[in-house]
């Protein structure tokens, strides 16, 4: 710990001065940023993040120094093989695995190994006594996805997969079970992966902790980007030799959430939360807002390129373009939608919000529960009082979705149909698919961790299943379901990220069809405010989403108020005086809004308690576009 502290007040201290020794000090900064003393990592990784900001200008130390030695020389110069593929990854040497992998690695693929076992070599400190076993946590979903994969790929004696999930009682068991062995005797053949969900470390995270582990890889990790939960100290917590965070959608807010998954890989590395905000998320946010002045702007950028020549080394980025995959086409159907009521005023404002949300599909979905409104229920139930729902059932006529396959007619087309919701789900069940001959499956969350995968696989593997029915959040991460090549979604998320995962479920390895992708949207309504605020002009890789506006309840008063309006398609000029009367009364229901509205916000908890969440209404890339960092990377040169 004295000499990682040392290390650190040279460098800080020394300043330009510390160049001619940067070759030999980063290796030895990287080592020990995998050490299991906290406060020895973190002590490194900020040494090592002040170096990395001088490797431009180390180059210019060519030649023999007045301050080193021939053998420090000699040293630094090979030591320069390391800046050099540490700074370009695919000029990392080739690796061969020692076992057998039942496939032949794509390109990307290899690279993507080369660049694994390069960090490994040069971030492992001593080796361990005895192998150690390394962990895999992921959604619930996944855990058996996880299993199979790695059976499928890799012999029995290679690697010992071991899913841990059930409930509370179970996983402990199995725990316990595995940490009494462990502590007993080393694993003697292959390696023990143990494969678990964010759910079971957030719960049993002191049992997780018993155990050193190699390597701890977090799958869908951008789960962890808020630093304060529980779940993000219960994986922080953990004693492991290296680690390794796997996503698509890194940034899905704002800038901070990239400073919470490098602060699991290597804290410190980017200062505290603090030091990160005033280096970077505040020079940032400040030059995308309106009023921002040249010099803002200026400040913007500069500290957008640091943190990308900061971050970039240690990751590594896969686009859909280099797994050769069909072509993926986006369409938005819009649909017409009368004069209504949104209902008694006096509601919560996010209670309204998440009313005109559930309308848009059916209005059925916004009657209560007393016997009065079960009775109405069943006469408004009908997919002829919902025009999204005949849009529905029409669009699977046309993609040859009829319910032939019962008479042994397999359909040309399969479909994923998403929604938020599991009442939207219900709902879609019974008026578009159980009065059908269609058939199909549906996963949300009453289907257990455990039969997930197994339901996955049938759909697969069965072409006369013809649509799969599925939540967002429990369908759209990490799964791979390329027997579809249609994706519908009935209704919207306020994060495009999670509608971007549920897209790519069909749109992955193993499609051997282009896939194409529906979003059902009401006219004038809710649903257009929710794909305004899923635009930017930027990928959200290629420069960061405004956190003032990641989320509804962080917008700003004239922002919030703005969700409820709506603008029928008038001419901006010539107003009737109608229109002037409608636009006054608007402009004064919105004044007494504002009075009330610090009130609403200090309530927030309550509207969830009560059943309304509040929707997060973020800014980011076109919600058409291929979420891709390409420009985020070519933003170095």
């Amino acid at each position: 710990l004295g000499a990682a502290e040392l290390s650190f007040i040279l460098v800080r201290d020394l300043d330009l001065l510390i160049l001619p020794y940067l070759a030999l000090l980063l290796l030895p900064c990287l080592g020990r940023m995998s050490d299991q003393n906290a406060s020895v990592r973190s002590a490194s990784a900020k040494t090592f993040g002040r170096l990395l900001r001088l490797l431009p200008l180390e180059a210019t130390q060519s030649g023999a120094s007045a301050a080193l030695t021939p053998e420090l020389v000699a040293r630094r110069d090979a030591e320069r093989g390391f800046i050099d593929c540490l700074l370009h990854p695919s000029r990392a040497a080739a690796y061969s695995a020692p076992v057998a992998v039942k496939a032949q690695l794509r390109s990307y693929q290899q690279k993507g190994v080369n660049w694994l076992v390069f960090l490994r070599r040069y971030a492992s400190n001593k080796a361990a006594d005895r192998p150690l076993p390394s962990l895999v946590v992921c959604p619930a979903t996944l855990t058996g996805h996880w299993q199979y994969e790695m059976e499928k790929f890799i012999s029995d004696e290679a690697a010992q997969p071991l899913v841990v999930n059930g409930n509370r009682q179970t996983r402990r068991a199995l725990i316990e079970k595995f940490v009494k062995t462990h502590k007993r005797s080393p694993v003697k053949s292959g390696c023990t992966i143990l494969i678990t969900s964010f759910d079971a470390v957030r719960k049993d995270a002191e049992l997780f902790g018993e155990v050193a582990w190699n390597y701890c890889i977090l799958d869908e990790g951008h789960i962890i980007k808020n630093p304060k939960s529980k779940l993000s100290l219960a994986v922080k917590s953990l004693r492991c030799q290296h680690r390794l965070v796997l996503t698509g959608t890194p940034i899905q807010n704002g800038v901070h959430e990239l400073w919470a998954i490098f602060d699991f890989l290597m804290p410190g590395y980017l200062g505290t939360e603090s030091e990160f905000s005033t280096a970077f998320a505040k020079p940032i946010q400040g030059s995308r807002d309106v009023k921002a002045g040249t010099e803002d702007q200026t400040k913007g950028t500069l500290a957008l390129e640091a943190l990308h020549r900061q971050t970039l080394p240690f990751m590594l980025r896969r686009l859909k373009e280099d797994a050769q995959l069909y072509e993926k086409f986006c369409r938005n159907s819009h649909l017409g939608t009368g004069d209504s009521d949104s209902g008694d005023n006096r509601q919560h404002i996010f209670q309204a919000l998440h009313f005109l949300r559930k309308i848009c599909n059916h209005p059925a979905l916004v009657l209560g529960s007393s016997p009065q409104q079960q009775q109405q229920h069943k006469n408004v139930a009908t997919v002829e009082n919902s025009g999204k729902f005949l849009a529905l059932r029409q669009l699977l006529s046309d993609i040859g979705i009829t319910g032939d396959s019962r008479l042994g007619v397999v359909s040309q087309h399969r479909v994923l149909l998403f929604a938020q919701t599991k009442a939207t789900l219900d709902l879609v069940e019974k008026l578009v698919f159980k009065d059908s001959d269609m058939q199909h499956l549906r996963l949300d969350g009453s289907v257990p961790p455990a039969d997930r995968h197994s339901l996955v696989q049938k759909f697969n593997s069965d072409p006369s299943i013809d649509a799969l029915l599925l939540t967002t959040s429990v369908g759209g991460l990490g799964l791979n379901l390329t027997g579809a090549d249609t994706v519908i979604f009935v209704d919207h998320d306020w994060n495009p990220m999670r509608d971007l995962q549920a897209m790519d479920r069909a749109h992955r390895i193993g499609q051997t069809r282009a896939v194409s992708v529906y979003r059902l949207l009401t006219r004038d309504t809710i649903e257009e405010k929710i794909m305004k605020y899923q635009k930017f002009k930027t990928a959200v890789a290629n420069s960061v989403v405004n956190a003032d506006n990641a989320c509804v309840e962080s917008l700003g008063t004239e922002q919030l108020l703005d969700l409820f309006e709506f603008s029928c398609g008038s001419a901006a000029s010539g107003k009737s005086a109608a229109d002037s009367r409608d636009s006054a009364s608007r402009q004064r229901a919105k004044q007494a809004m504002s009075k009330t509205l610090g009130s609403v916000l200090s309530s927030m908890s309550a509207a969830s308690a009560s059943g309304a969440s509040a929707a997060e209404a973020e800014l980011t890339v076109d919600y058409e576009e291929e979420f891709d960092m390409s420009q985020f990377v070519q933003l170095l040169s």
